[in-house]
């Protein structure tokens, strides 16, 4: 009796596939995290959601006297550091690389890089406490208590889609 035998996954395919896929998969966490890090801000925790340290009475009234959207809150004043952040750089097949950014500011805001701002509120530097709002992956922020669920059912839904691309239609 012959032996039948089917090819129904085709290696190849997934090597051209999984690029694609992981790039998208790139562009989307870069993203999540860009929202996050707003939301973060606006609800006034940091990456770990705990809340951020309140400003000084005197911080919230200098803030009032210069017209402060928000006066009472910590790292919102013009909006421009925290409501400009954006992925500078995309990631692609050929380049897996997507980049979150701070933007630098413009016109008005040019008085004070707004990257600089970012770091200095981010890490802390005496007088002014760490307000820890921009994620850092491979450092302090290797836990990620708001992100972590969701970029796990991301990372499964691609590899799926990466194992699926390989398989091979019943007619081959």
């Amino acid at each position: 009796m012959p032996v039948r035998v089917r090819k129904t996954f085709d290696f190849s395919k997934m090597g051209t596939a999984t690029p694609i896929l992981v790039s998208k998969m790139l562009n989307q966490v870069a993203s999540l995290f860009g929202e996050d890090m707003k939301r973060g801000v606006a609800r006034q925790v940091d990456t770990q959601n705990r809340p951020l340290r309140p400003l000084k009475t005197a911080t919230i009234r200098a803030k009032k006297r210069k017209g402060s959207i928000m006066p009472e809150k910590a790292l919102i004043d013009t909006n421009l550091m925290v409501g400009g952040i954006y992925t500078s750089q995309r990631a692609t097949p050929k380049n897996m690389m997507a980049v979150v950014i701070v933007p630098k500011g413009r016109g008005a805001a040019r008085k004070g890089d707004r990257q600089k701002i970012g770091v200095y509120h981010n890490v802390g530097s005496r007088p002014m406490p760490e307000r820890h709002f921009f994620y850092e992956p491979g450092g302090r922020d290797r836990k990620m208590p708001r992100l972590g669920k969701t970029f796990d059912i991301l990372y499964k839904n691609t590899a799926e889609k990466i194992v699926r691309s390989a398989h091979v239609g019943s007619s081959d």
